[in-house]
């Protein structure tokens, strides 16, 4: 559900949700804050997969999205980040 979130051909929202990569991000930052208040950030991870398309999903700037995720991510000091590229 997150990545739908997050790429911009399957987010088609006009609210705080949709659009920018920032408020695609929104949801991603909702998720890593209520786990964090419910688990310890050192056990907790999030695996992203930008670059990869199937089932139509795609984004216009994996790079970016992929880049200010991570910005994200650290400010939370989660245990990883996962990131997978297509093959």
């Amino acid at each position: 559900m997150i990545d739908q979130f997050l790429r911009d051909s399957s987010n088609q929202r006009t609210d705080e949700y949709g659009g920018s990569i920032e408020n695609r991000l929104r949801f991603l930052r909702e998720v890593f804050t209520a786990v964090n208040n419910a688990w310890s950030a050192d056990r907790t991870g999030v695996r992203l997969s930008p670059p990869m398309s199937g089932n139509g999903m795609a984004g216009s700037d994996p790079i970016e999205l992929c880049s200010r995720a991570a910005q994200m991510h650290n400010t939370f000091q989660l245990a990883y980040l996962h990131i997978a590229e297509a093959i």
